[in-house]
């Protein structure tokens, strides 16, 4: 019997939420840019609401920082974690606490104020950071909050 026929036997009658249609394969360059009216930046989400896969409760994503472009103090109403793939910056906190950004380099954000945070390209070279975030059913964006200076 195969793996899947042994399965469906052993749940029985129980239905399943959601069956996987299979693996969904996305180039850098077919995903869509986002505006979001930052100088120096460009946004490209992989999957979620809109790109080239859909989510249910995901969103990831690829921004291109340009050397001396900044992406001021915010937060996400959902929880994010992002990955230097390339470049040199700096990562700012809630605080004010600064930390240099390298590649190989990843960095969490909770949901809400205490995930308040502030990057800035200080390399000769574009910053490029893989980005993930959980959001709401259907792969949304997630809302950005800028921070009072």
């Amino acid at each position: 019997m195969s793996p899947k026929k042994k399965r469906k036997a052993k749940e029985g009658s129980k239905k399943t939420k959601k069956e996987v249609k299979g693996l969904d394969i996305v180039n850098l360059k077919d995903a869509p840019a986002l505006d979001v009216g930052i100088k120096g930046l460009t946004l490209k989400i992989l999957c979620g609401k809109g790109a080239p896969t859909a989510t249910e409760n995901l969103v990831v994503g690829y921004l291109f920082l340009e050397p001396g472009a900044v992406i001021e103090s915010h937060h996400h109403d959902y929880e994010e974690f992002q990955y230097v793939l390339s470049g040199t910056g700096i990562l700012e906190d809630t605080k004010g606490n600064k930390t240099e950004l390298r590649p190989e380099m990843g960095f969490y954000c909770p949901s809400g104020p205490e995930g308040v945070h502030k990057i800035t390209n200080t390399g000769d070279y574009q910053l490029n950071i893989l980005f993930i975030h959980s959001t709401e059913k259907g792969g949304k964006m997630p809302q950005l909050t800028w921070s009072d200076d």
